[in-house]
């Protein structure tokens, strides 16, 4: 009796997790955009048994808010890995896109069924409807800082946030003077020699202004940024 009870529980548990929608279930961090192409962050260390601190790309992203033709792009480095939402399924693929951003190329190659993603990192989700809330898979790691090289000093860098709450982004240290970041709705923060300010782009010929951070400029829950470095310091989050 105790075990079918068990086995009960389990199969409930595992219902739960594919199908229902919630913050309240263990395992998943909601995300709220309303950006087609979203930055999401890769927060989770895996619920693998080789307790490794990446997650399948197929895995992260939860699909019931989502459409079939969604898509999940990864830099590897020159290109983009795709996948696209197929039969409720990410499935790899090699199909070329440009966004409207500028453009992302697809490699010619397609991902593997299983590839990872590592903590810390952040991957693209461009979809079609903009509504929904968008819910991450995974484990929230004990860990709740991250430093990232800024050895490629001159280039816009991927970053995921850690943890499954807002970060304030005065609580950003390690950064370099000029280091910028971007976020999903296109907020820009620049690091000053007085702390992190706000830089709001100025209309016509008129210089941009930059006001201090208050506790209210945050990088969202679960979402990933962009992050220009200026130098080999490690920005801690």
């Amino acid at each position: 009796m105790k075990t079918s009870i068990l086995a009960l529980s389990l199969m409930l548990a595992g219902a739960a997790l594919a199908d229902v929608e919630s913050s309240n279930v263990f395992g998943l961090i909601p995300v709220t955009s309303t950006q087609k192409e979203t930055l999401l962050a890769v927060p989770f260390v895996a619920y693998s048994a080789d307790g490794t601190s990446s997650i399948a790309v197929k895995d992260l992203v939860k699909t019931a808010n989502l459409t079939t033709g969604d898509r999940l792009l990864v830099s590897n480095g020159s290109t983009y890995y795709s996948w696209t939402l197929k039969n409720s399924a990410w499935t790899p693929d090699n199909t070329a896109y440009t966004t409207a951003a500028g453009g992302k190329v697809i490699s010619t190659t397609a991902p593997t069924q299983d590839q990872t993603i590592s903590r810390g990192d952040a991957i693209w989700l461009v979809r079609t409807d903009t509504s929904k809330t968008v819910y991450l898979m995974g484990q929230v790691g004990a860990v709740a800082s991250l430093s990232i090289t800024g050895s490629d000093k001159g280039t816009w860098n991927l970053v995921g946030s850690t943890v499954g709450d807002a970060i304030k982004i005065s609580s950003l240290t390690g950064a370099n003077v000029s280091d910028t970041i971007e976020l999903n709705d296109g907020t820009f923060y620049v690091y000053k020699t007085d702390g992190w300010c706000k830089r709001t782009p100025a209309s016509g010929w008129g210089k941009p202004t930059e006001t201090a951070v208050t506790d209210s400029d945050v990088i969202p829950a679960g979402t990933g940024f962009m992050y220009f470095a200026f130098g080999n310091n490690s920005l801690t989050l």
